[in-house]
C-alpha cells in the first residue's frame, strides 16, 4: 500500500474498472463531457448562496474551469491514464484562499460534485456499487488536496502578515530615518504618515508574568486588548516583546490646523481598556503628534507601567503626579540619600503617611483631614508630633510637608519596584 492518496485512488479503481464493461461508460462520459462541466457549475451555484453571491467576476468564472478539471480528471481515472497527481485541486485551493473565498463554501461544493459524478454515471449506464466507492474515494482526494493547499496558503498569508506587523512595529517602536522609501512606504500604508494624527504607545502585562510564557494565552490576551482597542483607534499594531504586549495606536487629533483638539487619545485608551479583568497592569504614554516621537513615547508607558498596581490597573502617563514621576526616575539615586530618620519613621507607624497624603489633599486643613479619615481632629495633632520627634520636621510646614511625603514616596517606590522585580 503506498502513502500516495492520487496513486492509491488509481489503483483502486484500475481494480474496479477490470471487473467491469467500462469502456462503454467512458464512450458515453466523453461524449457529455463539455455539457456536463456547465452542468455541475451552474448546480454548484444554484445550491450554494456564496457563489452567487460573490461580488469577485473571477471567482465565478473559476468555478467553470474547476468544474471542468473535475470532470475531465474523472474521466481519466476511469480511463487508466497518467494522473496529473490532482495538481487542479491544489492550485485551485491556493487561489481560493487567495481571494479569501470560504473554505466551508467550497467543501459544499464537492459534497453537490459528488452527487452529480454519481448521477452522471447513471446517465451513461453504470450504477456498479465498486463504482460508487471509486466516487467517494474521487471526491475525497480532490476535496483532502484543495482544503490541505487552501489552509496551508492561508497560514502562509498569515504569518506574512504577523512579519508585516512585527517590522512595522519595530519601526515605530525604535525609530527610523525617513529616506529610506521602504520603510516610509510601509507607515503610509499603514496610515500612520496621516496628517492631524496623535499616537500612543501602550504597554500591557499580566499580574502573574509565567502567563505570557504560554504563547497561546500571550495571543488570547493579545486579542482581548485589540478588541477593547478597536473602538479606539482604526490605526493600531499589536505584538508581544519581552513577555509584555506593546502597542502603538494613532487617530485623527484634529481635522484641520483650523478646528480644535478633541479628547485626547491616551484618555479614551485608558476608558477603553478599564474593562480588561483585574489581573491585568496596563502603562499609557501621553499623546505624540509625530511617528519620530513614539520611542520617547515607549519610555512613557515604560515609566507608566512600572507604576501600575491593583488600584489603578491603567496607567495614564498624562495623569500620574509629576513628583511621582520624578521620583521613579530618580529611584536608584535617591535610595540611599535617604535621611537617616527616614527608617525610624516609616516603621513607626503606616498610618503617618495615610495621614500626611489625606493632609495634603485636604489643602494642609487639619478639620478636613480628620473628617476624611475618620478620626477626632486631636488624634491628627497627636501624629503630628509624634512624626516631628522621629523626623526634626514639622508637618504643619509647607515644604517640610513635602520632603516628608518624598521621603514616603521614595522609599514607598523602591519597595514596590523590588517587589515587582
Amino acid at each position: 500500500m503506498t502513502d500516495d492518496p492520487v496513486r492509491t485512488l488509481s489503483l483502486a479503481a484500475a481494480a474496479v474498472c477490470a471487473t467491469i464493461p467500462i469502456g462503454r461508460v467512458i464512450d458515453r462520459l466523453r461524449a457529455g463531457e463539455n455539457g456536463a462541466a456547465g452542468r455541475l457549475a451552474a448546480l454548484i451555484q444554484a445550491e450554494i448562496p456564496a457563489f452567487r453571491q460573490s461580488r469577485n467576476a473571477e471567482a465565478r468564472e473559476d468555478l467553470g474551469t474547476e468544474a471542468a478539471l473535475l470532470t475531465e480528471e474523472f474521466v481519466r481515472l476511469l480511463e487508466g491514464g497518467e494522473m496529473d497527481a490532482l495538481d487542479f485541486a491544489r492550485r485551485a485551493g491556493r487561489r481560493r484562499a487567495a481571494a479569501r473565498f470560504p473554505l466551508e463554501a467550497m467543501l459544499h461544493g464537492f459534497r453537490v460534485a459528488q452527487k452529480f459524478l454519481l448521477g452522471w454515471l447513471r446517465e451513461a449506464g453504470e450504477v456498479d456499487a465498486a463504482l460508487t466507492d471509486v466516487v467517494l474515494e474521487y471526491v475525497h482526494v480532490v476535496s483532502t488536496l484543495f482544503a490541505g493547499a487552501y489552509l496551508e496558503e492561508i497560514r502562509r498569508a498569515a504569518e506574512s502578515a504577523g512579519d508585516r506587523r512585527a517590522e512595522l512595529l519595530r519601526i515605530l517602536l525604535d525609530g527610523y530615518d525617513e529616506s529610506d522609501p521602504r520603510v516610509s512606504g510601509l507607515l503610509r500604508e499603514a496610515g500612520f504618515l496621516a496628517g492631524h494624527q496623535a499616537f500612543v504607545v501602550g504597554l500591557a502585562r499580566p499580574r502573574q508574568p509565567v502567563e505570557m510564557h504560554n504563547p497561546a494565552r500571550a495571543g488570547r490576551f493579545a486579542d482581548a486588548l485589540d478588541d477593547c482597542l478597536a473602538e479606539v483607534s482604526p490605526r493600531r499594531v499589536l505584538g508581544v516583546r519581552e513577555g509584555r504586549v506593546v502597542f502603538v495606536i494613532a487617530d485623527v487629533r484634529r481635522l484641520s490646523g483650523y478646528t480644535r483638539k478633541g479628547v485626547p487619545l491616551a484618555s479614551r485608551a485608558a476608558d477603553a481598556l478599564g474593562v480588561i479583568g483585574p489581573i491585568v497592569h496596563i502603562g499609557l504614554s501621553a499623546d505624540v503628534v509625530a511617528t519620530a516621537r513614539i520611542p520617547a513615547a515607549l519610555a512613557q508607558a515604560e515609566l507608566a507601567l512600572s507604576l501600575a498596581d491593583d488600584r489603578h490597573r491603567v496607567a495614564a502617563f498624562a495623569a500620574i503626579p509629576l513628583r511621582r514621576v520624578l521620583v521613579r526616575v530618580a529611584e536608584r539615586e535617591l535610595r540611599p540619600l535617604l535621611p537617616d530618620w527616614a527608617g525610624p519613621y516609616l516603621e513607626a507607624d503606616r498610618s503617618f503617611t495615610r495621614t500626611l497624603d489625606a493632609y495634603a489633599d485636604c489643602d494642609m486643613n487639619v478639620l478636613k483631614t480628620a473628617k476624611r479619615l475618620r478620626v477626632h481632629p486631636n488624634t491628627i495633632y497627636a501624629r503630628f508630633e509624634r512624626i516631628e520627634e522621629l523626623s526634626g520636621l514639622d508637618p504643619r510646614r509647607y515644604h517640610a510637608l513635602g520632603e516628608l511625603l518624598t521621603v514616603a514616596q521614595a522609599a514607598g517606590e523602591a519597595t514596590s519596584s523590588r517587589g515587582r522585580r
